[in-house]
């Protein structure tokens, strides 16, 4: 963590063959499975590296904003190289950017450090921000939209994607809360007006006398017969969802991505216990495929319908205080 280049999410310091990397370029939620526990464990310091490749990587992010995507700002994809140069792959998922960001503002506020926030964190939190402004449209309803961006990698092309709804709502909330009022109001603007999120129901094979069918919930009682959706998708013009009971059903692509409120963006969790918003997730949740495979390899906990195992899931149940659930999917996880 200390070297030249961020720590590699692929083999680590153990490779297999030589100097063989599978993926070998850096994969921005992969590499961050390295980041996310070190400053909470307190080892800020290992994060050094990390943060100033991000750091440094700015002036190819507004580069990229300009060219591919055609706003001002600064425009982080998933995937680069080892000199932050950005691949046109991936221009459709926008949310990097602005948990980079937010990664940088909870350095500072674990370290204190006020010229850490003007001088590193502030101008990246600002032109991510700038980036997303371009990037909101007005619509005949009156509020603000994004459109035609994907929701975490290998998601259908959706409209008003919930991964930048969340990003934006927590980045333009964390801007209006440090900065003068004046300078904020640009952000708070967008936020009276942004889009609501948009639920859609749950399926009559996914509940069963008021109770869960499938997933980590099987057998406990739901709360309310709605989820959150992910997004309009754009082909099909309909609102769509990731995580159903059934894994048939789900779309290729990184998982969980109606738990973005909860993680990465921190905007829900215990403290939200009771609200309707906590109860669309905790729906999505209780849904979640299983991390064990109890019933065989042929069973409907199979292979084709346990959990990858690299989603966030741990993270969601701690911070929704589901330490039931939570016991029960790391015991799981670690018997697969």
């Amino acid at each position: 963590m200390k070297g030249m280049y961020p720590a590699h999410f692929c083999n680590g310091i153990w490779g297999f063959y030589y100097d063989f990397v599978p993926w070998i370029y850096f994969f921005h939620y992969n590499m961050q499975l390295a980041t996310f526990p070190l400053e909470t464990a307190g080892h800020p310091e290992l994060l050094e590296t990390f943060y100033n490749f991000r750091i440094n990587q700015l002036p190819h992010a507004q580069l990229f904003a300009r060219k591919i995507k055609g706003t001002s700002g600064a425009f982080y994809t998933d995937v680069c190289d080892c000199l932050g140069r950005m691949d046109t792959g991936t221009d459709l998922n926008c949310t990097c950017g602005a948990q980079i960001a937010l990664s940088l503002y909870n350095h500072y506020l674990y370290s204190g450090d006020e010229s850490y926030l003007k001088e590193k964190a502030l101008p990246i939190m600002k032109e991510v921000a700038a980036f997303y402004l371009d990037m909101l449209k007005i619509g005949d309803d009156g509020y603000y939209h994004i459109y035609g961006t994907q929701g975490y990698e290998g998601s259908p092309i959706l409209d008003d994607s919930i991964t930048d709804l969340v990003m934006i709502r927590a980045l333009f909330g964390t801007l209006c809360d440090i900065l003068p009022a004046e300078e904020a109001a640009k952000y708070k603007e967008r936020l009276d007006k942004l889009v609501p999120y948009v639920t859609v129901d749950m399926l009559g094979e996914e509940v069963e006398d008021g109770r869960f069918t499938f997933g980590i919930g099987e057998g406990e009682k739901i709360r309310g017969d709605k989820v959150l959706s992910v997004g309009l998708q754009c082909d099909k013009g309909q609102y769509i969802r990731k995580t159903y009971g059934n894994p048939a059903r789900d779309y290729y692509g990184f998982p969980d991505t109606e738990m973005a409120p909860v993680f990465p963006a921190g905007l829900i969790g215990i403290k939200d216990k009771g609200t309707e918003l906590y109860n669309l997730i905790y729906n999505s949740i209780c849904l979640h495929h299983t991390a064990g495979m109890e019933e065989g390899p042929f069973g409907k906990n199979s292979a084709e319908s346990v959990c990858m195992g690299w989603c966030m899931m741990p993270i969601y149940l701690a911070r929704m205080g589901l330490g039931d659930f939570l016991r029960k999917f790391q015991a799981e996880t670690i018997s697969t």
